[in-house]
């Protein structure tokens, strides 16, 4: 397996896409129908979360599905094998003939787009003001720009958008330096009040693979009387 992919920062995504493997295992597979069978990855860099095999099990062409895990490894290239291993049991002490299946990855983990270091965001402020609050906004490789011949504001721009997703409580904007800034509309309620913010980026891999990324984060604001 070869990839570029990009370091997450969505928690509806994930680092690595999920990804199915074909197994032919040796063994009474017949008298095990409806039976649990226990699949495991050996994964030396993090980036699988669990797996499981497909139902019903034959000898041949069985499919093995690797679910990934959502934050994976951070930006760097990793090289290795997963070991894909198909048991009898849950401490993987017996396994079908056939498993291990082994399954060489070079895989490169560029810098992703990330809100907040993917942390929730809070902070409190009084009702009735306007208040400004700010975070870091790290940026993806290979972020593109709009074409400079668009018309203001977007010519030469970086193709870079942030926006809340329920509340219309906050005006979030890209500022200098690339960190979010939110004003608080003075006509809010005192309370207690909850967001998820958002950022999507288009970006191109050096082998020029084109993608939309996204980076989400929860948001928690308490509005003092």
């Amino acid at each position: 397996m070869t990839d570029e992919t990009y370091e997450n920062g969505n928690p509806t995504s994930t680092t690595l896409p999920s990804f199915q493997v074909t197994a032919d295992l040796q063994g009474d597979v017949q008298s095990l129908a409806g039976k649990t069978i226990y699949v495991v990855v050996e994964d030396p860099h993090g980036f699988v979360k669990q797996a499981s095999i497909v139902q019903p099990i034959t000898q041949t062409r069985n499919t093995l599905y690797v679910e990934t895990r959502t934050f994976g490894p951070r930006k760097g290239r990793y090289t290795g094998n997963f070991r894909v291993l198909v048991c009898y049991d849950a401490a993987c002490t017996s396994q079908f003939g056939g498993s291990p299946i082994v399954v060489p990855y070079d895989i490169e983990v560029l810098q992703g787009l990330v809100l907040n270091g993917n942390a929730p965001i809070s902070f409190s402020a009084r009702a009735g003001e306007t208040q400004t609050v700010s975070f870091p906004l790290t940026m993806p490789e290979g972020l593109l720009l709009y074409p400079v011949a668009l018309p203001p504001p977007l010519g030469g721009q970086p193709q870079l958008e942030v926006r809340q997703m329920s509340s219309p409580s906050i005006a979030w904007s890209v500022v200098a330096g690339a960190t979010p800034s939110g004003a608080i509309a003075g006509s809010i309620s005192a309370g207690l009040a909850g967001d998820i913010l958002s950022a999507y980026a288009e970006v191109q891999t050096p082998k020029g693979k084109r993608l939309r990324l996204s980076a989400q984060v929860q948001v928690a604001y308490t509005l003092l009387p």
